[in-house]
């Protein structure tokens, strides 16, 4: 069973603790994290992505891999289609690129949209 595991997680910026001794396992399947804006759950998805490292306490994962999500914010660069969109996080990643075609629609078509491969990203929804 996969899982993400925290254990007295905590983080401060500066005098501000944003996240206070955080003890939860996230196990498989879909989980909702709700709260006031600037309660901390951006925050936390951060921590658990490795975006932010300065945290104290533990994050288990289980497999031991990087964890994805899709953020809130519009990442696209909305001149670019969605293929080049992707073949940038190749290229910012120093992936090989011999299956990256294959890999971006594989990517698509987990979540069905691999027919907007050559749309320009300012015509897609959020």
């Amino acid at each position: 069973m996969a899982f993400i595991q925290l254990r007295d997680l905590s983080l401060s910026f500066g005098e501000k603790k944003v996240l206070d001794s955080i003890t939860y396992t996230f196990k498989d399947g879909i989980t909702v994290l709700h709260g006031e804006s600037g309660s901390g759950k951006t925050t936390l998805l951060h921590c658990i992505a490795g975006i932010y490292k300065n945290y104290t306490g533990e994050i288990i994962l289980n497999p031991p891999e990087k964890p994805a999500y899709c953020m809130q914010e519009d990442l696209f660069f909305s001149n670019l289609t969605v293929e080049d969109n992707m073949h940038l996080k190749y290229v910012a990643l120093n992936k090989p690129a011999d299956k990256e075609k294959e890999l971006v629609i594989e990517a698509l078509s987990m979540f069905g949209i691999d027919s907007l491969i050559k749309s320009p990203a300012k015509n897609l929804s959020g």
